[in-house]
């Protein structure tokens, strides 16, 4: 027991000196394998697939108006910097066990992490602005007067509506696909 206990501990310190600074075999980002590959390549990766769609458009739309916004104006696309980061620090934690454990499975089954997506939620709201005065209407409420047994005043109630800009901002997060 004690024999095994020291071969897992010089397997360890082994690997970690041998993959120092780079990413260790089986690590994987939305099915791209990175490993031994440093951080900054990574990152680099990423950055090069976000300039492939800067130029893309979004067309925001109302009956009244039509707001085109790129992604690049948005700062849409891959999380670079997580992504890279994520990527580097699997089997890196203060927790050697879990270190073990992770690059143990990193290593015999792969660990694939799921893209990250970010744009700028701010750019977006600027670049709505136009569309949501357009949107914004407020309540009427209904007026029936009577007067004299007659009525006087007759109006039927309205709903307002605005740019739901929360609703918008979840369903481009949810269904941002970046290929």
């Amino acid at each position: 027991l004690i024999g095994l206990f020291f071969f897992i501990s010089f397997a360890y310190i082994i690997f970690q000196n041998i993959y120092k600074g780079v990413i260790y075999p089986g690590v994987m980002v939305n099915d791209v394998n990175f490993e031994g590959k440093k951080e900054e390549d990574v990152k680099e990766f990423f950055t090069k697939k976000n300039s492939a769609f800067s130029d893309t458009a979004f067309v925001f739309a109302t009956d009244k108006q039509t707001v085109t916004v790129s992604a690049k104006e948005l700062d849409l696309g891959y999380n670079a910097i997580l992504l890279a980061e994520q990527a580097y620090m699997i089997g890196r934690s203060d927790n050697v066990i879990s270190n073990i454990s992770l690059i143990f499975q990193a290593y015999l089954n792969e660990i694939n992490l799921s893209p990250s997506y970010a744009y700028s939620e701010s750019k977006l709201e600027i670049a709505l602005n136009p569309i949501k005065e357009q949107v914004r209407k407020d309540p009427v409420d209904a007026l029936f007067q009577f007067q004299n047994g007659r009525v006087t005043a007759f109006r039927t109630s309205e709903n307002g509506q605005e740019l739901d800009l929360k609703t918008l901002t979840n369903d481009l997060s949810s269904n941002a696909i970046i290929n």
